[in-house]
């Protein structure tokens, strides 16, 4: 296993984070659905995976509360703000992303990995 791949697995955040962005990505441009039904899969998609996510790193509250209020803020998004669901999805995505990276030194994984050998 490379190197990269070791520190991805030590990650729980960032392989959740990666996990979620593909499949929102399928979700936006793989599949044949309504802006609607695509709306609520990325919104479960966040919610589901931001609970894992919470469960899998400490402190819990952190990840568990960003992950939330974007679940919400999707959901207001599809609600009259003029975009669509492509749009809201990226936007979910790519500010998920970007938070898990900032918050990378302050959120550490809940069960101490195995030491890379």
């Amino acid at each position: 296993m490379s190197a990269r791949l070791r520190e991805l697995v030590r990650e729980p955040a960032l392989l959740i984070d990666l996990v979620e962005t593909l499949v929102v990505l399928v979700v936006a441009f793989g599949v044949g659905l309504s802006g609607d039904q695509q709306t609520y899969i990325v919104v479960a998609v966040v919610a589901v995976l931001g609970a894992l996510k919470g469960l899998t790193t400490r402190p819990f509250a952190v990840t568990l509360l960003v992950d939330a209020a974007r679940a919400v803020l999707v959901l207001a998004a599809s609600f009259g703000v003029g975009l669509t669901a492509d749009q809201i999805a990226l936007i979910a995505t790519a500010l998920g992303t970007v938070v898990t990276l900032v918050a990378r030194g302050q959120i550490t994984p809940a069960v101490e990995p195995a030491p890379v050998r």
